[in-house]
């Protein structure tokens, strides 16, 4: 009961936390640029709780977290006094539109960079990717990895712990090729080098799990009741300085906005399955375990989950910020601009593309199940 308790308060805090940052990057960019802000608002339907600043923008929060907005004056939307469209967004040169526009996504990537340097100051322990058992005729197995090797690294690319392992093999999902993994046996000084075959590698595309699919389990020493406590050659202690943390966060930002790309790339031209997507029953799930195993761990999925929003965002998909982008480019091409006739257009076409995405999400929690 506690557990399921800790999922719903993770789940609301997510929501909140990383649509807020979003709304508030759209929100603080206008009003630098000098653009009304009428509305702005966590959630939809009912209101729950609103009150007014001094510049008369009305701040809601609605019964309904799943999304947020905020509500700029704006000629195409409603009449606009005259003494007032100089604050209207239809009015505002490109650049300040294309500034708030941007302002939504790079607040996600902002926020997730702050969180990954808020985790490597405090320090946190992992477990060091040792295999503790190879499927035999696996294709981990062909590669001759073995029994109490540590990885050490995947095409040249350190691996300190399982989660770096595991995130160097999603890369590598759909593609058919060879990566070079580089091993060591435990207590022992003998690097040696592997060539893994993916070829024929097959992943379950509702529930991909990279190291099951290679033949790979992870080393796990006895467990002696009541209390457990991992080797120390096993765990691996990460922290650095206030200023020393910066550099790996910065990267951390960057592998997962790379992830989500080729992720999204591999998804439209057919090498990873739609079924992959995952809906809002996957992101409760998530953000519960996540809380669940601590507040650590929940700050790492904020971090993660900020920058898939942001990643999300900048489709050139219209209805989302990458639309409105790519409606500007257009726009700054032909130097004039949309009729809102063809605006509506697409705005349709992108929705529904949306709802499709969404649709195929959610049955794919469904099956999940």
């Amino acid at each position: 009961m506690i557990s399921v308790l800790i999922s719903i308060i993770s789940i609301v805090l997510t929501i909140f936390l990383i649509v807020g940052v979003h709304e508030f990057g759209h929100f603080i960019v206008a009003r630098w640029a000098g653009i009304k802000v009428l509305r702005f608002s966590l959630g939809f339907g009912k209101t729950l709780f609103k009150w007014y600043d001094k510049k008369g923008t009305e701040f809601v929060l609605a019964a309904v977290p799943l999304g947020g907005y905020v509500k700029m004056l704006d000629e195409t939307e409603e009449k606009v006094a005259d003494h007032e469209l100089h604050l209207a967004f239809n009015r505002q040169p490109l650049y300040k539109k294309i500034a708030v526009v941007i302002a939504g996504p790079l607040a996600n990537f902002v926020f997730a960079f702050l969180l990954y340097w808020l985790l490597f100051v405090i320090g946190f322990t992992t477990i060091v990717p040792v295999i503790g058992k190879v499927i035999p005729q696996s294709l981990a197995a062909e590669a001759g990895l073995k029994p109490k090797d540590e990885i050490l690294s995947i095409n040249n690319k350190i691996t300190r712990d399982w989660n770096a392992v595991v995130f160097r093999l999603m890369m590598y999902i759909g593609e058919e090729k060879q990566i070079n993994i580089t091993t060591q046996p435990l207590h022992s000084h003998l690097i040696q080098e592997h060539t893994l075959d993916l070829t024929h590698w097959k992943i379950d595309n509702l529930k991909p799990d990279p190291l099951q699919s290679l033949g790979i389990e992870p080393y796990l020493p006895e467990v002696h009741p009541p209390k457990f406590k991992w080797p120390d050659e096993l765990v691996r202690k990460t922290q650095y300085g206030f200023f020393t943390a910066l550099a790996p966060a910065k990267h951390q930002v960057i592998d997962f906005i790379s992830l989500n790309f080729v992720f999204l790339g591999k998804m439209l031209t057919g090498k990873i399955s739609l079924q992959g997507l995952g809906g809002p029953i996957t992101i409760f799930e998530s953000a519960g375990t996540a809380l669940n195993n601590g507040i650590l761990p929940f700050i790492s999925f904020l971090a993660f989950f900020s920058i898939a929003i942001g990643v999300i965002n900048v489709l050139p998909v219209p209805g989302l910020d990458g639309g409105h982008l790519l409606i500007y480019l257009i726009e700054f091409v032909r130097r004039r601009p949309l009729s809102i006739r063809v605006q509506s257009i697409l705005l349709r076409i992108g929705i529904v593309a949306l709802i499709l995405l969404m649709t195929q999400a959610v049955v794919n929690d469904v099956l999940r199940l």
